[in-house]
């Protein structure tokens, strides 16, 4: 599923694959729930924590 995309996403990818806005997004970020790293003032999150998400969401439902 997230085959197409490079190894580090931006938020407008992430927002993208999960089909979340950008304030969903932040709350995930700010909650712990989605890890990621600041660079400067760009947050980047791994293709890993986001497809780790994914699987945790699908196990919760």
């Amino acid at each position: 599923m997230l085959d197409n995309y490079q190894d580090v996403l931006t938020l407008d990818e992430v927002c993208q694959i999960l089909r979340i806005n950008r304030k969903t997004l932040r709350y995930l970020i700010n909650s712990g729930q989605l890890p990621y790293r600041k660079i400067g003032r760009i947050y980047r999150i791994s293709r890993d924590a986001v497809s780790q998400y994914i699987d945790a969401s699908l196990v919760n439902s």
